[in-house]
């Protein structure tokens, strides 16, 4: 297989610190599988070898905004996201 720098690049959807750090809201859910796996280490060696290789880098955050709170029609898993503010973006 062959990339092309021109039309290739590494597209990163969905890290957050929610899940990814110890003062994340879903750490206490999620921090012993993030840090056995090695997953914020692996991330950055991921990125690393793109940009070495001259490969761009694009990166598609997931988040709430305070508007969202209005939603009328949610599962459980939004309404606890919006409960803890799990993803919420601070303006």
């Amino acid at each position: 297989m062959e990339f092309n720098k021109t039309d290739t690049a590494l597209v990163f959807i969905d890290p957050q610190n929610d899940v990814l750090s110890e003062d994340g809201a879903n750490w206490d859910v999620v921090g012993a599988s993030v840090t056995e796996n090695r997953t914020v280490e692996n991330m950055e060696r991921i990125f690393e070898v793109a940009k070495a290789a001259g490969y761009e880098v694009f990166i598609s955050p997931h988040y709430f905004y305070p508007t969202d709170n209005g939603w009328r029609m949610n599962g459980p898993l939004e309404t606890n996201e919006l409960e803890t503010h799990t993803f919420a973006v601070t303006v």
